[in-house]
């Protein structure tokens, strides 16, 4: 015995039916039974959500009708019943001419086989296409064609989507600050210590039902939606018992040659909760009598753990006093190891020399070049002639992660009354993250034509230059990450019947989310060519030889809202539709931070291996803090409130086919962030009041927005908005669909941009310092999207879209003066920024070309987006260093620059550039082939981006352009089989082609290409076996 079950909606609205009639017919021509006999029919009607379940169906193949007054009848054939399961059809009918159940079996145009249909994303094909704002989605069978292993893998398949950090979404070429992401409608709390979005990584694809992305804002959402809005919709209560496992290995190709293990012994890496395991911050006691726990710092070359991946899930549901009561709860966990190799560098500008004296090689603009004692042109700013000429050195890299990821989700549901019109569920999410990052930096010195940078390493000596490469610079870094979520939500829907069907859907939830990152720790050390031996200096002082920091970040948010829906119909029986609600966030996140650097001693220690090195450094310089050179502490407390009300209608324009949709939200952000954290000797005021470079009448605070004088002080930011949301939707008919759009959103600094404090950046290294005086950015929008639907899901879309953002809040990288480290702050770009472009989307089942080909089916999107911003002039002033008098022409003076040309001429930096995280295009491409009968599905997916900007450029003593992550492009093969009825084999292999990437220096500046880091990820395989009860 099995079953059928599903929903059936208005085709036209999308709305769920209530009432109407199915009827199961069976045996004779239409069914083909096998096992026990059976009636000739069995009918049931659909509950007030427009779900239907059939019950207790021999093995067999069926008919569904499906009536209701109104509505055009349809007839379902080709619906295939398996013992122990339940097969899912959804239907949308159509208004029509009202017959009667007697006169269905006569009309054969009705009648679509259930392949026609597909067995997921019928109420969501609806909600596309009727839909005032733009939507797209992807259903789990999408998600698992594509074999993501979470969300952030499959979130890049829906057209104008790209993922930055392995983890942000950013949509149409607008960031996370421009894109909310809510879990079934609710928002939840972001982890990271310097964004604000969600970071999508942390959400197992098993626990999908459906991926959401509305790109056109309307009243509803949420008001910093001016990119997107994404809504993950968890898996609900089946109709009837299921229950599933799922067990499989990875492995990734360069970790089977090339791993660097975290050096640890505990089990509870395994399991993401390691963090107990590390010891507390230490005293900062100069003098300590008892030695500190050991800890190791270099990494350990060994072969990678074998990769895992585990699930399990289990739901019913049943009644309970005439009311339908259900459960899901799945868990899952995957682990994995992977390596990337390549090779890193930093390079840097230089500017021409200071006013040279007669007797100088060089000759200053205004002398005459036929001098006396002649002697060569004068020297440029190597940005005018695309050059990077000073450098820390260039590495080998070996990068190796192991990443463990725990989920569980449980949803426990029940209709408050007999026709299922009021319902309540509540649903729990946990979420447990676990990541070892091994990196090493090898073999670094400063290739011959090559200057030294000016920093703590190249002073003293202690890395080879221009090929005297007797001893060489290593870097180890040793970082380990804990993540958790947890949300726990309590949703109710109902139809109030007594006030002709209004809708009411209300949610509260509390969520909580962390990040600890105890004692992540970076050694430099040297290796003698000569002596083969590892040592930690050259006899030379070495300040900062040992970083070790501890962080943690803890955020609380409470959460509530309501949704009213009225509908209601003219005197000329057009179709209306007003709708409010309340939205309230309270999130308030403490972050705490220790920063220690420990100094080498200036007699060197040696070991043969880089641990037997780190062991003797900690015995000798940590143990007991005799190399403690400085501690630097810094916490912050920051909150964040929202309170919206918002008030929309649609209303037909003339005729039924033309609709409008419009409204506003009256959204509230109450924003406080305070903290303490010194740079060494700098505060926040003294570096706001230094010139960017020696000689600059321009400081680091004019570009960042700083009042003169200004010390530090709390960011506050209290504001009110009213954000309108226009959209008109023309249907001429049921397949065509043409919609625009109007709006205005706003975009909000996260809680680490707005906190004056300095703290270390963990992957960077860069000092972090926020800035008190941001304030919301406010983006309109336009869109147009036209698209036609085919019946059957297929689709053919194109979209149109045009953004400006006013003072858009970026990042810079400024120099603090006393220490000479560079400094990443934040600041309201006074420049607009425009994002503009358009997306086209196709899908298509090939069998209208032939019926030999229906089971294939090809999909590719494509989307381009032209962004720019201006670069406010006080940022291009930087890279122009001083000007000085010249001794042989008193009328012009000498320019010292990064732009000043051969002749003395200073060149324009450039005025524009690309927003970050922004792509120019995206493309996806994929070819599926999918055997009902044979139970086989094989999915080719091609995914590609564009450069993105990945940091801007700067002057003042750095001189870098801006910087790009290169443009590559991913090639997946995913192959599943049906072994038997509920046994599935499944093999992924993501990455085949193995592209390079990288992240390089301007190349419209910069030429040939300089890259900062190229490498290789490898290929990742995945096989699993699931059993499905």
């Amino acid at each position: 015995m099995g079953g059928i079950s599903g929903l059936v909606i208005d085709e036209g609205n999308g709305a769920f039916l209530s009432g109407v009639s199915i009827t199961l017919l069976f045996p004779g021509a239409e069914a083909q039974i096998f096992g026990d006999e059976s009636p000739q029919e069995s009918s049931v009607v659909t509950d007030g959500k427009g779900r239907y379940r059939i019950r207790d169906v021999p093995t067999g193949i069926y008919k569904l009708q499906f009536f209701k007054d109104g509505y055009a009848p349809r007839i379902v054939s080709d619906v295939e019943v398996l013992p122990n399961d339940v097969t899912k059809i959804d239907v949308p009918l159509a208004v029509g001419s009202e017959k009667t159940s007697q006169d269905v079996f006569e009309m054969e145009e009705f009648e679509v086989s259930s392949q026609a249909l597909g067995q997921q994303g019928v109420a969501l094909e609806a909600l596309r296409k009727q839909s005032p704002a733009s939507v797209d989605f992807l259903t789990s069978t999408e998600i698992s064609k594509y074999g993501a292993s979470d969300v952030a893998e499959a979130i890049t398949r829906i057209p104008g989507v790209n993922l930055v950090e392995g983890q942000f979404a950013v949509i149409r070429g607008l960031n996370d600050r421009y894109v909310n992401t809510l879990v079934n409608g609710v928002p939840v709390p972001s982890t990271d210590p310097t964004r604000q979005g969600v970071q999508l990584d942390l959400f197992p694809s098993g626990f999908v039902n459906n991926l959401v992305v509305e790109k056109t804002f309307l009243p509803y959402l949420p008001g910093n939606s001016g990119g997107g809005s994404i809504n993950i919709i968890t898996k609900e209560f089946p109709d009837e018992f299921q229950s599933s496992f799922k067990g499989g290995v990875k492995f990734n190709s360069n970790a089977q040659k090339n791993y660097l293990r975290y050096p640890t012994n505990s089990n509870r890496y395994l399991f993401g909760t390691a963090k107990s395991d590390f010891a507390p911050v230490p005293s900062t006691k100069q003098n300590l009598t008892t030695p500190l726990p050991y800890a190791p710092f270099a990494a350990t070359s060994d072969s990678p753990p074998v990769g895992a991946t585990f699930s399990g899930s289990i739901g019913d549901s049943f009644e309970v006093f005439d009311r339908k009561l259900g459960y899901y709860f799945g868990g899952s966990y995957n682990s994995s190891y992977t390596t990337i190799t390549g090779n890193t560098q930093n390079r840097f500008g230089s500017t021409n020399p200071p006013t040279p004296s007669p007797s100088s090689p060089t000759i200053p603009p205004g002398y005459n070049p036929a001098r006396p004692n002649g002697g060569p042109l004068f020297t440029p700013g190597s940005l005018s002639t695309g050059t990077l000429p000073r450098s820390t050195g260039y590495f080998d890299l070996v990068q190796s992660t192991g990443d463990v990821l725990i989920g569980g989700l449980g949803t426990v549901g029940m209709d408050l009354d007999k026709e299922g019109l009021n319902a309540i569920r509540a649903v729990g999410f946990i979420s447990q993250n676990g990541t070892t990052i091994s990196q090493r930096k090898s073999n670094g010195y400063i290739p011959a034509g090559q200057s030294a940078q000016n920093d703590s390493l190249t002073n003293i000596g202690m890395i080879g230059a221009g090929g005297n490469n007797s001893t060489t610079l290593n870097q180890d870094i040793l970082y380990y990450r804990e993540r958790q979520l947890i949300s726990a939500q309590l949703i109710g829907n109902h139809v109030i019947s007594e006030l002709n069907d209004l809708k009411i859907d209300w949610a509260i939830n509390y969520a909580k989310a962390s990040q600890d990152e105890p004692d992540q720790r970076v050694y430099s050390y040297m290796y003698n060519v000569n002596t083969g031996l590892y040592q930690n200096s050259n006899g030379a002082d070495f300040s900062n030889q040992l970083r070790r920091t501890w962080r943690s970040i803890d955020e609380d948010q409470r959460f509530a809202r309501a949704d009213l829906e009225y509908d209601f119909k003219f005197e000329n029986g057009f179709d209306g539709k007003l709708q409010s609600g309340f939205f309230y966030e309270n999130s308030e996140r403490t972050t705490d931070q220790e920063d220690r650097f420990y100094n080498a001693p200036n007699s060197p220690i040696t070991g043969s291996t880089p641990e037997e090195l780190s062991a003797v450094f900690f015995d000798e310089r940590v143990a007991l803090n005799q190399g403690l050179g400085f501690a630097q502490p810094s916490e912050s407390e920051t909150s964040r409130k929202i309170k919206a009300y918002y008030g929309m209608f649609t209303v037909p324009f003339g005729i039924e086919e033309l609709k409008v949709t419009m409204g506003a939200r009256f959204e509230s952000t109450d924003m406080h962030s305070q903290g303490i954290g010194n740079y060494g000797t700098t505060d926040a005021a003294s570096f706001w009041a230094q010139p960017t470079s020696s000689g600059s009448t321009i400081t680091n605070g004019d570009i960042l927005g700083v009042p003169a004088g200004a010390g530090r002080q709390p960011g506050i930011i209290d504001d009110n908005r009213i954000l309108p949301g226009l959209s008109i939707v023309y249907q001429p008919t049921e397949n065509i669909v043409l919609r625009a759009a109007y709006s205005k959103t706003v975009a909000r600094p996260s809680f680490r941009e707005l906190s004056p404090y300095f703290s270390t950046d963990f992957v960077t290294g860069d000092v972090v310092l926020g800035n008190p005086f941001l304030y919301l950015s406010e983006v309109e929008s336009w869109d147009f999207r036209a698209e036609y639907i085919w019946d059957n899901g297929d689709i053919v879309a194109v979209s149109l879209f045009y953004k400006d953002v006013m003072n858009p809040i970026e990042k810079i990288l400024l120099q603090d003066s006393n220490t000479r480290s560079t400094i990443t702050s934040y600041f309201n770009n006074p420049d607009r920024a425009i994002v503009k472009g358009f997306e086209v989307e196709v899908r298509k089942n090939l069998g209208f070309w032939d019926e030999s080909l229906e089971d294939f089916s090809i999909g590719a999107n494509f989307t381009m987006v032209n962004a720019s911003v201006g670069v406010p002039a006080d940022v291009n002033s930087t890279y122009l260093i001083n000007t000085y008098n010249n001794p042989f022409d008193p009328s012009r003076r000498i320019p010292q620059g990064y732009y000043v040309d051969s002749a003395g001429n200073v060149l324009s930096p450039p005025s524009e550039r690309q927003l970050f995280d922004q792509p120019e295009y995206i493309i996806n491409a994929d070819f599926t082939y999918r055997n009902p009968d044979m139970g086989t599905t094989f999915t080719i997916a091609l995914y590609a981006q564009s450069q993105v900007l990945s940091a801007a450029g700067t002057g003042g003593n750095i001189g870098v352009p801006d910087q790009y992550n290169d443009a590559y492009y991913q090639l997946d093969i995913i192959y599943s089989q049906m072994i038997t009825q509920n046994l599935q084999f499944k093999l992924a292999l993501k990455n085949v082609t193995d592209t390079p990437r990288g992240v390089s220096y301007d190349q419209n500046i910069i030429v040939p290409t300089v890259q900062r880091v190229s490498y290789r990820k490898g290929m990742d395989v995945t096989m699993s076996m699931e059993y499905t009860f």
